[in-house]
């Protein structure tokens, strides 16, 4: 899958990049890895923070979980904050 990179202004407002895949949607598990290690590649080892857009606040996280939703196909994994 490709990875896009973007200009973006971080949460203090400085001009940095961003990384995505190109895709629709939530991205699996292995996506996700895949955008981590070329996260990794272009930016370094560092800590991972979750940038919550609404409350403009960022956050470590400390586990992660299954949502089981209704179904098997709604289930997803979470990250919680």
């Amino acid at each position: 899958m490709k990875i896009i990179e973007t200009d973006l202004k971080d949460f203090s407002d400085n001009d940095t990049k961003a990384l995505y895949l190109e895709k629709e949607g939530q991205y699996t598990i292995s996506e996700f890895i895949e955008l981590l290690q070329a996260a990794k590649e272009k930016f370094g080892d560092k800590e991972i923070l979750i940038h919550d857009m609404n409350d403009g606040c960022l956050y470590g996280f400390s586990h992660i979980y299954l949502n089981k939703g209704n179904n098997e196909e709604d289930s997803a994994i979470c990250i919680y904050a």
